[in-house]
Order: structure tokens, then C-alpha cells, then sequence
């Protein structure tokens, strides 16, 4: 059995010997690395491992591969709706999230009782609560069939504990996308 630390240093192995051949850009969506190399968040490996283990397990399904403009619009279309679904209290504090497939930072923030939904930012700064998310967990709590509680036991969504308003942003996101109970009648 392969351990997380075995494939750990297979993929910086991978990494380090594909790096020079491979074109910087802005996000994974180009096919590049971006500037430099390294992780986008101290915990978007660990998201990462957890979607590869919710895809291998089947929890996940993978998304259709779309060229890069079509790739840019779902997630950004993932994310608006992400904020669309979190309530809008004045008291909130901004939230940048990093899609850990992209590599993008993108930055809700609460303006006039509406989140402003701000692509392609720049990551979180020191007054934003940070969420770190698989995009295949955004899609799945969009339909229903993932729970926020759900997303957050199986680690494909994590709210970083660095930064303020953390319990804040899971309560937020608990609201937004509750468990589903059943309505089944026993018999």
C-alpha cells in the first residue's frame, strides 16, 4: 500500500524532472506551473490528496476535460455560485479561495449585502478567512449530493485555521449546504 508520504515525493519527484520543460502560467488551466514552483497554500496538498482519494473511492466523479477558456469559465461559474449560496452578513470577513486543481486564488468579498465575487486574485490577504477547495467538491455541494459537513470530513474543502473567522466561514458554508436527511419511512 502506498503511503501519502511515498506519493508525496513521487509527484515532487515527477515535478522537478518535468519543471524545465513545462511553460510558466498564470493556473493549471494553461497547462503550466505558474511562476514557480511550489504550493499555492500549506494546505492545498493535503485537499489535493483527499480528491484524489475521494475520486479513487468513487466519492468523486471526475469532470470532463474542456479546453482552457471553456476549463476558466466552469470554475469561475463554480465559484459565483459558491458565493451566491453563502449568506452575506455585513460582520463577514472576506474569503479568498484557492481551487487546488487551477491553482487560482479568487476573493469573495462582502460589499452592500452582496458577496463581490473577484477572479483570478492575487490570495488571501491577513483579514480574509481562507478556503482551500477541490472544484469537483464545489460542483458536487452545488447539486446536493455532497453536504458541507461531508466535504469538510473527507478534507476537499478545508477552511485554514492561519487568518481569522474560521468557525465563522464553516458555519457559513454549513448553512449554505446542510445534510441532507432522509425522507424515507422506515419500515
Amino acid at each position: 500500500m502506498t503511503t501519502r508520504s511515498t506519493r508525496l515525493a513521487g509527484f515532487v519527484l515527477a515535478f522537478a524532472v518535468m519543471a524545465p520543460s513545462l511553460p510558466a502560467a498564470a493556473c493549471g488551466l494553461e497547462g503550466g506551473m505558474g511562476d514557480s514552483f511550489g504550493a499555492a497554500h500549506p494546505g492545498s496538498l493535503e485537499v489535493a490528496f483527499a480528491a484524489r482519494d475521494a475520486l479513487d473511492a468513487g466519492v468523486l466523479a471526475p469532470d470532463a476535460a474542456l479546453e482552457s477558456t471553456l476549463g476558466h469559465d466552469r470554475s469561475d461559474d463554480r465559484l459565483r455560485t459558491l458565493a451566491a449560496r453563502l449568506p452575506a452578513r455585513k460582520s463577514a470577513a472576506p474569503i479568498a479561495v484557492l481551487l487546488i486543481e487551477t491553482g487560482t486564488w479568487t476573493r469573495i468579498t462582502p460589499k452592500a449585502g452582496v458577496l463581490v465575487v473577484t477572479e483570478h486574485a492575487e490570495g488571501p490577504k491577513a483579514q480574509d478567512a481562507t478556503l482551500i477547495a477541490s472544484e469537483l467538491a464545489l460542483r458536487d455541494l452545488a447539486s446536493g449530493r455532497m453536504s458541507a459537513t461531508e466535504a469538510l470530513a473527507r478534507r476537499v474543502v478545508v477552511v485554514s485555521s492561519d487568518g481569522c473567522c474560521r468557525d465563522q466561514l464553516v458555519a457559513a458554508l454549513k448553512l449554505a449546504y446542510p445534510t441532507r436527511s432522509s425522507t424515507v419511512a422506515l419500515d
